[in-house]
């Protein structure tokens, strides 16, 4: 009998629906209607595989999506807070570049506790503080006036960053994953390869 649930080697549940293999619109009722009613199926078998995936799946999708935020929201765009700050406060290119540069050296230090965090309290709590942090740093950066203001911001960031990012977003798919745990892997670095673009 078939799998009643879905695995990581891509099993599916059937689906209860029923095959519309070979069906035909009937006379009469115009192409335009077939159309629309070929689409609502289309989409209803989208989401019932969609519903039915293994949910590591969904976890290694939601770790591309996470990787584009943080490349493209800190790597790539931080020319351009760069050259808004510059204008608009008058601060010097040294002071920017100095809370440019301890973003990585925070994530520096951060990992031996990040590593005992996520064997005390799991890799999913802190991916979810990780994403509330990573939102309210950019919510502060909004509204900086002073250059201290700045530099307690981008550690909030890269807390944020560190929390939801690439280590803890591992650790909780080689817990959902044994036979295709490479591949999960490897997916969600293409989040970091489609944030990276120029």
């Amino acid at each position: 009998s078939p799998p009643e649930y879905p695995t990581d080697d891509g099993a599916m549940r059937p689906s209860r629906e029923s095959s519309t293999h070979g069906s035909r619109a009937p006379h009469g009722r115009g192409n335009g209607r077939s159309g629309r009613m070929t689409g609502l199926l289309g989409k209803l078998a989208l989401r019932e595989r969609w519903r039915t995936l293994f949910h590591g799946w969904k976890i290694a999708w939601a770790g591309v999506v996470f990787n584009i935020l943080i490349v493209g929201l800190i790597q790539q765009s931080f020319g351009t807070y760069f050259a808004t700050l510059a204008d608009e406060k008058g601060w010097s290119k040294t002071a920017l570049s100095g809370a440019y540069a301890m973003m990585p050296i925070e994530s520096a230090f951060l990992g031996p506790i990040l590593g005992w965090a996520i064997d005390r309290f799991g890799a999913r709590a802190l991916m979810r503080a990780g994403v509330l942090v990573f939102g309210m740093g950019f919510m502060l950066l909004s509204q900086i006036d002073t250059l201290p203001m700045l530099y307690a911001t981008l550690l909030v960031i890269a807390l944020g960053s560190s929390l939801c990012g690439y280590f803890p977003m591992n650790v909780l798919l080689v817990h959902w994953f044994e036979k295709r745990r490479a591949r999960a892997l490897s997916l969600t670095m293409l989040g970091q390869a489609a944030g990276d673009r120029k």
